[in-house]
């Protein structure tokens, strides 16, 4: 397949590659790099940079909001510019009512959401909220799954019930209802539905909403003070509002793919989807946001979160630069462009024979540690740690410049005293020190780190169909309001 893809894309440009992509709805992105964002057209037409003149550095743009209201009572739209009339001083502002008192079943005990989203970002969003005490139903079609439903299956079990790791995670605590979206009376039952809840949520493409018949208007025309969170990938008008937007593509058109990988060699993705977890937390916040001006006025509103445009806010501080210097950092892998040393060190392998396994059946052996130093101090005490005082005391290393002029024979240092040590006990030699080190943990690893193990960190589920299963608990702690799950990933229809 990539040789297929490869020679299809040296017959194009980036340009016209993403033309096909625009008219086929296939997921094809160009790796924009920051100074293209800055003049890109679809971020322009809606006004996505604020222009500002500072007192020094003189005038240049910065992103904008990535949450802005649609239809409706939006009121959280982008920020007004520091010093400007549109902003009230705190005093003149009324005090707001009184809100409700907390309950002991979480901060969002009482609120039910229409969890209408899928794979990632959305659903993370969701979960959240019901990790705070929501009731959220998430709502599936018998040809609508979710597709993370098979995502990872390993037994009969999880086949048999529709039932993935990924979704264990990602829609813990929900409640499940199957309906299609498509037939009337689907429609009909989801709009009952939302006529006894307080929040929507979906992350649907541009337009899907309304062709269902479940518009943001004929959603507060059964619920006048409904509340609906949508999560496009670039927004739900203008001239991108029908691209596909998955986790790399929305990577890749928020310049962010553009600064990854080593130098001279191609881009590179998070590996993770990065843009996923991020949109689907700041959703959540979003969504609480919502609740909260519906509580303080009585009115619903229609918030939309851009999840390119929130990617962006990632690496505002390289688009000022840009912006200031003309300047872009160059891919520097896992250097930084100031601080040295930095990077990753392998340390000693586990053994072969009692080493994890991959789900593939491959073992992992090998063990690395990480660590960045930022400062004067902390590479004397680096040089400390390692024994080698010879590289303290070298004139070339006593400034940031000459360590990353010599960053090569610095990390050569370092490599070999790493190797000689247990990837744990190396980063807890460092941090007695002073110098911000860590072990490199796989997924399997963090399962028994020790720091997350004394955190309790994973709680279990019992699921009815895939039995006992480890998801990661709430990641807020609260005190008078304690989060919880309530319940493993629900089966397809299962309430």
């Amino acid at each position: 397949l990539m040789a297929v893809i490869s020679a299809w894309a040296a017959d194009h440009t980036r340009e016209s590659a993403f033309a096909v992509g625009g008219e086929s709805r296939a997921p094809i992105a160009q790796v924009l790099p920051v100074p293209a964002l800055l003049e890109w057209p679809g971020l322009l037409e809606k006004g996505f940079w604020h222009e500002v003149e500072h007192p020094v550095a003189g005038r240049y743009r910065y992103p904008g909001a990535a949450l802005t209201p649609g239809e409706g009572d939006g009121v959280y739209g982008p920020a007004p510019v520091l010093g400007s009339a549109r902003e009230e001083p705190w005093s003149a502002r009324p005090a707001p009512p009184a809100l409700r008192q907390p309950s002991p079943g979480g901060p969002l005990d009482g609120i039910r959401v229409v969890d209408l989203t899928m794979v990632w970002s959305g659903p993370w969003a969701a979960s959240l909220l019901a990790d705070m005490g929501a009731d959220v139903i998430k709502i599936e079609g018998p040809d609508n799954l979710d597709p993370v439903r098979p995502f990872g299956q390993r037994t009969q079990d999880e086949l048999d019930g529709l039932y993935s790791p990924y979704l264990g995670q990602y829609s813990r605590g929900k409640r499940g209802l199957c309906l299609d979206l498509k037939s009337d009376h689907g429609r009909e039952l989801v709009l009952q539905l939302v006529g006894q809840s307080d929040l929507v949520i979906e992350n649907f493409r541009a337009g899907v909403l309304e062709r269902l018949g479940l518009g943001y208007d004929v959603l507060k025309s059964v619920k006048p003070d409904i509340v609906l969170v949508s999560m496009p990938g670039y927004a739900s008008t203008g001239s991108e509002k029908d691209r596909a937007a998955y986790g790399p593509v929305v990577e890749s058109m928020a310049g962010f793919v553009g600064l990854g990988g080593l130098e001279g060699d191609p881009p590179l993705f998070s590996g993770v989807s990065y843009s996923d977890p991020v949109a689907g937390t700041y959703a959540a916040g979003a969504a609480i946001l919502g609740l909260l001006h519906k509580e303080r006025t009585g009115r619903g509103q229609r918030l939309e979160l851009s999840q390119r445009d929130n990617m962006i806010n990632q690496i505002g501080e390289v688009a000022v630069e840009y912006e200031l210097s003309g300047e872009v950092p160059g891919r520097l892998g896992n250097r930084h462009p100031r601080w040295a040393p930095q990077g990753v060190y392998r340390c000693r392998d586990l053994d072969h024979a009692t080493a994890p396994k991959l789900s593939t059946g491959e073992p992992v052996w090998d063990r690395w540690v990480t660590l960045s130093v930022t400062n004067d101090r902390e590479w004397q005490a680096l040089c400390g740690v390692i024994g080698r005082a010879d590289l303290a005391s070298d004139a070339r290393f006593a400034a940031e410049a000459g360590r990353r002029n010599g960053h090569d024979e610095i990390d050569g240092a370092i490599s070999a005293w790493a190797v000689t040590k247990d990837c744990y006990a190396a980063a807890q030699e460092l941090q007695e020190a002073g110098v911000p080190a860590g072990p490199v943990l796989m997924a399997l690893d963090t399962l028994r780190d020790p720091h997350l193990v004394a955190r309790e960190f994973l709680d279990e589920t019992d699921h009815p169909r895939a039995g006992k299963q480890l998801v990661s608990r709430p990641l807020w702690r609260l005190s008078e309001t304690p989060m919880h799950i309530a319940r493993p990933a629900p089966l397809l229809g299962q309430h």
